[in-house]
């Protein structure tokens, strides 16, 4: 079985998701368009100050959205702490610590 990583696009789709959210929701939360969420989720290319943006809006850290990663199995990666979840909106999710 061979591991798969997606790259930050694709995590930051499965996390609106999570939080049921649709693209135009979080492109205004995040003062964006819907077209500049639907090309950071394609594309994967986004830059700290919009990445960080987008972490508050699904209620975490820009931390947990760069270091969660996904393989068939489910998470992979270091040791799974609780992640600082705000509102609650995405419950259940682990932070992975790096360090």
């Amino acid at each position: 079985m061979s591991t798969k990583y997606k790259h930050i696009g694709q995590t930051i789709k499965k996390l609106r998701l999570l939080s049921g959210l649709n693209q135009v929701q979080l492109a205004d939360m995040i003062g964006k368009t819907r077209g500049m969420v639907s090309h950071i989720e394609v594309s994967g290319k986004v830059n700290y100050y919009t990445l960080k943006q987008i972490a508050e809006a699904l209620g975490t850290c820009a931390q947990y959205v760069e270091s969660y990663h996904e393989n068939d199995d489910g998470i992979s990666g270091m040791t799974v702490k609780n992640p600082p979840l705000k509102q609650n909106r995405i419950p259940q999710l682990p932070v992975i610590d790096l360090g």
